[in-house]
Order: C-alpha cells, then structure tokens, then sequence
C-alpha cells in the first residue's frame, strides 16, 4: 500500500474506534418479547413475565389490556432505555 492509502486507511480505523465507542454508550429502549407467568394485580395491572432466563414485574399499557391478558400469553414488554435493573 502506498503511504496515501496507510493514511486513509488509519483515519478510517479510528473513525470506527470513535463511532463504535458513542454507540456502545447510548441509552435506547428496547422492546422484548415476554411471557405471562403470574398475575399480581390485574386492577393495577402488574404481572409478572419471563423474558430469557429473567423475571420482571411489568405493567398492562391499560387497565381493559390488562383485563383480557392471562398466564401462558406472549407479550411486548417496553423497556426504558434498556435498563432492566
């Protein structure tokens, strides 16, 4: 490779270093598909859902959703940001 294309192609690896690095620090939400394991409080509309090998505590977007959802059905589980702490 000529020196022009060391050069180019040197400014492109960090480029990617820095692209790379800002991604990995962005906080997004993030949509999972859940199962309903356990109803806590259908007028509050809690459940409890698994999603992998986790459990959480989750919330119907309403209450009339959450009256018509049942142990054993598949939802969407909004995540904020992605943290599921």
């Amino acid at each position: 490779m000529s020196e022009k294309q060391d050069l180019s192609q040197a400014l492109i690896d960090a480029m990617t270093i820095m692209v790379d690095y800002n991604n990995s620090r962005l906080t997004k939400d993030e949509t999972v598909e859940c199962e309903i394991i356990r109803k806590i409080n259908v007028e509050k509309g809690e459940f409890r859902v698994r999603y992998l090998n986790d459990t959480f505590s989750a919330f119907a977007a309403s209450s009339d959703l959450a009256k018509n959802l049942e142990v054993g059905d598949m939802v969407y589980l909004l995540i904020p940001q992605g943290d599921t702490s």
